[in-house]
This record gives structure tokens, sequence and C-alpha cells, in this order.
């Protein structure tokens, strides 16, 4: 009987520190909106203005935000990076949340922000969300040191903050919101199993 010996993936961890250059606007749907449209009840009345506070993403006491938005910010923003392609950076590196699916926001309490926006049937329509005017994270990356390095990754994440951001409003959807630079890098020296 022949061995066969099996490679594993050289998965190394490291941290972006992540500082927002402008205001990062949160739109979580709130367990009300999520309610009526599983009752699939469009006549229930929901205070928007009242529970503005409901669209910000809560975790440890805290604020959150989904480790996903920032993958998929930088994911996009390979879009402008030509040495790594964004089906490639897909596969490449996951960002891994601090608690349940969020990365931890490190931010004063929001601001209450109001917009006109587009409603249903393109009419006009007003939308109340939390905006944080200073934020930072730190995201612990995971990857595979033996496709990508961590300048690659760090480079992927300048860029996603510079042309795609997170958020409601976020530059890549022609906002002003959601940008962030990175702001220092940490490679952890223990390999992930």
């Amino acid at each position: 009987m022949n061995i066969i010996q099996i490679k594993q993936p050289n998965n190394s961890t490291m941290q972006l520190k992540l500082v927002g250059k402008g205001s990062l606007l949160m739109n979580r749907m709130s367990d009300d909106e999520l309610q009526a449209i599983a009752d699939k009840d469009k006549s229930k009345k929901i205070d928007h203005k009242k529970r503005w506070k409901d669209k910000c993403h809560k975790e440890k006491g805290g604020y959150g935000f989904p480790a996903i938005a920032f993958k998929k910010s930088a994911i996009r923003a390979a879009k402008v990076n030509t040495t790594i392609a964004m089906t490639d950076a897909r596969q490449m590196f996951q960002v891994v949340p601090d608690e349940g699916d969020l990365v931890f926001i490190d931010a004063e309490p929001p601001v209450l922000r109001q917009d006109r926006v587009k409603g249903a049937g393109n009419t006009a329509a007003v939308s109340y969300r939390p905006q944080f005017k200073k934020w930072s994270c730190v995201l612990t990356i995971q990857y595979n040191a033996d496709v990508v390095n961590p300048e690659s990754i760090a480079s992927l994440f300048a860029h996603a903050g510079n042309s795609v951001g997170v958020g409601s409003w976020r530059i890549e959807t022609d906002g002003v919101f959601g940008g962030f630079y990175v702001d220092s890098i940490a490679e952890e020296d223990s390999k992930v199993a």
C-alpha cells in the first residue's frame, strides 16, 4: 500500500488596523423590518426615526460590522490592483470575525443621520441611519502564505479603503462614507491549524 503525503495549506494570520477616513454609515435591517418581510405584512408601520439605533450592528456591548463586508471590499478593490484577480482574491484570505459574523468597531456612539432616498416605486423617502463619525477596527486575516503574502493583502485593503469602502453610501456607490486607510500591519508568529 502506498502512503500518500498530503501537503496542508500554509495558513498564517495577520492583523490590519484600519482607520476610517470619514464617517461610517450603518443600515442593518432591524428585527421589526425582517419580521414584517417574513409576515409579508406591508401595512405594518415601523417608526424608523425612533428605531434608527436598531440599524447598528451590536457586538460585546459595543458596535460591530460584518467581517464579510471588509472581505468583499478588498476583493472588489482587486479590480484596480493589477497583481491579483478578483476571482483569485476570493480564495486567498478570510477576515475572521471577532464575535458571530462581526468585527469589533472602535467608535463613539453614533449620531442620527437623515437622508432623502428613493423608496418603493422610485418615490422619495427618508432614511434614518446611524452615523459613526470616527471609527477604526482591527481585522484578523487568515491567509495561505504559499499563495499570497501579507504585503499583497495589505495592498488590497489599502485600495479598498481608497476606492470601495464599507457600509451605506460608500465610495464605490458614489457616496462619501466608509473610506479607510491601513494604519498598521502585524503578522502573527504562530501558524493556524
